[in-house]
């Protein structure tokens, strides 16, 4: 009841999918990218709790073998390290007056990169890819596992209307029934989507908001120790294949991420603009010792 049999992805010999109680793979390798983050930036006070926790997260994501997320997850593990251990990296790694760990991260890359070009060249990894892409997964894989002929449907309904699309009843029930599209419940692309619903004046609000939260997420991004950046580059990944910013529909896991992406840049905003007042009188004081601030 939790796992999808005879799948063959990239992992090989490994034939189910783990779904949980979610209603797709997809979906909860979404929410386990998600959690982990949550989980770097507030761990348990418990090591084995939080070891624990950490085992399981990565071992379902391995399970739900959505490549989209793990993506996602390499991202959001940059963005996060970066803005956890900057001051760390400029003074130990790049410090050119102790060029030990500056060697050491020199001579790790070569050999990583000597050993991936050694696997391409002499390991058949090439006929292997080919052999991939030939067979029914790998075509699945090219064409976004169908998803190519939804998106044809919905340019055709943005050709009919391209002002202002087909409206918010696009992909609802009846429309399912009409077009004999009864397994889309929405467009599996965010500009496909707004696209249909919306046309060009949904796309133009798309292309307003999204630069809008990227500049308020990077905003945030030093003090929540890289979290929001990391929530909104998982969110954009998202979009590529689902809709991760939905107006209608029932409110998932995708919407609340978006929510609480909003929610963690207005607490930020908010510690910033108490903070400055309290750092103020601070210097005013050293400014003015004598003067009363009581």
């Amino acid at each position: 009841m939790v796992f999808i049999k005879n799948y063959h992805g990239l992992i090989p010999g490994l034939t189910y999918r783990y779904a949980g109680l979610s209603v797709h793979p997809n979906a909860l390798a979404f929410i386990i990218v998600v959690y982990l983050m949550c989980l770097w930036k507030s761990p348990f006070f418990s090591r084995w709790i939080n070891f624990t926790a950490w085992t399981i997260g990565y071992v379902s994501l391995v399970l739900a073998q959505s490549k989209t997320c793990w993506i996602a997850l390499i991202v959001g593990m940059f963005c996060m390290g970066y803005f956890r251990y900057n001051d760390y990296l400029r003074s130990r790694i790049f410090d050119f007056k102790n060029p030990t760990f500056s060697a050491l991260f020199i001579l790790g890359a070569m050999v990583s990169a000597s050993i991936i070009s050694w696997a391409i060249m002499f390991s058949g990894m090439e006929s292997k890819v080919d052999a991939f892409f030939s067979a029914r997964e790998g075509a699945e894989l090219m064409t976004m596992t169908g998803r190519k002929i939804i998106w044809e449907v919905a340019l055709n309904e943005w050709r009919n209307s391209p002002i202002f699309g087909y409206g918010l009843t696009i992909w609802d029930a009846a429309y399912q029934a009409k077009s004999g599209m009864h397994r889309a419940s929405h467009a599996h692309s965010q500009f496909y989507q707004t696209l249909s619903s919306a046309g060009l004046v949904g796309v133009a609000g798309l292309l307003i908001y999204v630069p809008i939260l990227f500049w308020f997420s990077l905003k945030a991004a030093k003090s929540s120790q890289g979290l929001t950046l990391a929530i909104f580059m998982i969110l954009i990944f998202r979009s590529i294949s689902e809709v991760s910013l939905a107006v209608t529909g029932h409110f998932g896991i995708t919407q609340l991420t978006h929510v609480l992406l909003l929610m963690i840049i207005g607490a930020q905003f908010k510690s910033d603009s108490l903070q400055k007042p309290v750092n103020s009188l601070i210097t005013d004081q050293k400014k003015f010792p004598t003067r009363d601030f009581n």
